[in-house]
């Protein structure tokens, strides 16, 4: 049987990644090839450097034979990307079982169980055998398997998990991958303590993806400032807490973070 991973740099592929490890390969011998699309974004190049940067190259495969840049909108938006990547991917390798980093709180209209189900029985028909696409985690919350993380790998020791996930990880509309390395902090409510360390942010601390990303790791406990104050006031205004509650809660918790610190008037960071 032959299994592939949609395969990038981004928060979901690594806890995704860490799931599978833990749970399938206990129980079996069967590999699963990460794969990943060069797609010529704008932001492709940095996320290679990433994907280097984190993992040996022998752990994924990189492909480029998808070209998106003349249909990727300002905002990084690319129609029906998924769906593009799953046929590639089915088409490249001959899978039988194609897994995708979908999780219970992505709002793309091509990620959700419903559309994978569709395109199982689409390729299932074309390729003339059963073919599965699927995520492990169409149940879970981001902030859910942070919390799982850095119970089951660390032990409860939120700061290694935090730092682990905030450097090994990427999503930025920007194109920026590096910047200079930042302070955080953890605390509740109105007291919050600063580390004595430092850490590399990776992103432009403006963009949709990168609000993403630090506020399902906030499940740690952890916060990195963040400058964008729309986009906050926006996920503020949307956050449904009855459907998604952990979510929610790791969410918020960034979000009075940020709030104190304007109060304080310390949100003034160089990105």
């Amino acid at each position: 049987m032959k299994i592939v991973q949609l395969f990038t740099p981004g928060l979901d592929s690594y806890l995704s990644d860490w799931c599978l490890r833990e749970d399938f390969y206990k129980d079996q011998d069967q590999d699963i090839d990460r794969l990943y699309f060069d797609l010529n974004s704008k932001y492709s190049m940095n996320e290679k450097l990433m994907l280097e940067r984190v993992h040996p190259r022998q752990f994924y495969k990189i492909t480029n034979c998808i070209n998106i840049s003349n249909i990727e909108h300002d905002d990084a938006h690319v129609p029906n990307r998924n769906l593009l990547l799953v046929v590639m991917a089915q088409s490249l390798t001959d899978a039988d079982i194609v897994y995708i980093n979908g999780m219970k709180d992505d709002r793309v209209s091509d990620n959700n169980k419903d559309i994978f189900d569709a395109f199982s029985l689409v390729l299932s028909k074309s390729a003339e055998k059963q073919v599965t696409v699927t995520s492990p985690f169409w149940k879970s919350e981001k902030s859910e398997i942070v919390k799982s993380f850095t119970t089951i790998k660390y032990q409860g020791d939120e700061e290694e998990a935090f730092r682990e996930l905030i450097q090994n990880t990427y999503s930025c509309f920007s194109g920026i991958l590096f910047n200079n390395p930042v302070r955080y902090w953890t605390g509740t409510n109105d007291h919050y303590v600063e580390s004595r360390r430092n850490i590399n942010s990776f992103g432009c601390l403006k963009c949709p993806a990168c609000f993403r990303r630090l506020s399902a790791i906030a499940a740690t406990g952890f916060f990195v400032p963040f400058s964008n104050h729309k986009i906050v006031e926006k996920y503020r205004s949307s956050i449904d807490k009855d459907k998604l509650p952990l979510r929610n809660e790791s969410t918020m918790n960034f979000i009075k973070f940020l709030d104190w610190r304007d109060e304080d008037g310390k949100n003034q960071i160089s990105v």
